[in-house]
């Protein structure tokens, strides 16, 4: 069973260009790119962002309405942006421990940077 969007049909998808950021990550990861631990970094952050957003989301879900105010797709945008800026702010300033433990696991499959070899060669005046 799949399963539906956590935002509105009329609503950005969440964490635009996340997708294309992993595929980026991944991408300098196999060429051994000297950044590739500072992307990850952002990366695992981002993710965490997304998971806090949706756990605020479907807390918010849990709580039933009165019916005294209204609500409609105004407060629904409102309640997407305050959910969106909490979960950022949250995993900027050290998040709930997912991305930490995201980049330790994925870390591992980060090769070291390459070196140039602009190191003499030593075997080239001998027959």
């Amino acid at each position: 069973m799949p399963l539906e969007p956590i935002v509105p049909p009329y609503l950005p998808g969440p964490s635009p260009g996340l997708e294309d950021q992993l595929h980026a990550l991944a991408r300098a990861a196999r060429a051994g790119k000297a950044g590739a631990q500072d992307e990850l970094r952002h990366a695992c952050q981002m993710l965490e962002a997304h998971f806090i957003s949706w756990l605020l989301r479907e807390m918010r879900a849990t709580i039933p309405r009165s019916g005294l105010l209204p609500y409609g797709p105004t407060e629904e945008t409102y309640d997407y942006l305050l959910d969106d800026a909490l979960s950022r702010a949250v995993s900027q300033g050290g998040g709930i421990g997912l991305a930490k433990a995201l980049e330790a696991q994925l870390a591992r499959n980060i090769p070291p940077p390459q070196q140039p070899t602009n190191a003499p060669n030593h075997d080239e005046g001998k027959d």
